[in-house]
C-alpha cells in the first residue's frame, strides 16, 4: 500500500470510531424538555350571583322580581322550581317567549350554577 493510501484508510477508520463513539453518547442525551403547551383552565368557582346579573336581570330583574321583558323569577315558575326544572329552561329555552337556550352559550358548570342559584330565590 503506498503512504497516501494509507493515510486515507487511517483518516476513514479514524472518522469511523469517533462517529461510532459520538452515536451511543448521542443517544443518551437527554430529550429537551417538553414545550409547555396551553394550561388547562384552572377549575375556579363560579359565582352564580355575577352570572345571573349578566345574563338574567335584564329581563327577570336584579331579584328575580320580573320586568316587562321577563316573568319574576321570585314568584311561583310555571316549569318548576326545582334545579332540575330550571335547568332544562335554561337549556332549551321556552318556545314562543323571549326566554331563549343557553345550552351553546354557557357551560354545563354555569348552567348547572346558575339553575342552582334560581332554584334558591325567595318564593
Amino acid at each position: 500500500m503506498s503512504r497516501m493510501t494509507v493515510r486515507l484508510f487511517s483518516r476513514a477508520v479514524v472518522a469511523a470510531l469517533m462517529t461510532a463513539a459520538a452515536v451511543p453518547l448521542l443517544a443518551q442525551a437527554p430529550a429537551p424538555a417538553p414545550t409547555p403547551g396551553p394550561r388547562p383552565a384552572a377549575s375556579a368557582t363560579i359565582d352564580a350571583a355575577k352570572l345571573y346579573a349578566a345574563r338574567c336581570a335584564m329581563c327577570h330583574g336584579k331579584l328575580g322580581e320580573g320586568t316587562p321583558m321577563g316573568r319574576p323569577l321570585a314568584a311561583p315558575l310555571m316549569n318548576g322550581a326545582t334545579v332540575e326544572a330550571v335547568t332544562e329552561i335554561l337549556e332549551t329555552g321556552i318556545e314562543g317567549t323571549p326566554m331563549v337556550s343557553f345550552a351553546k352559550t354557557l357551560t354545563p358548570a354555569q348552567l348547572a350554577a346558575l339553575a342552582k342559584y334560581v332554584a334558591a330565590m325567595k318564593r
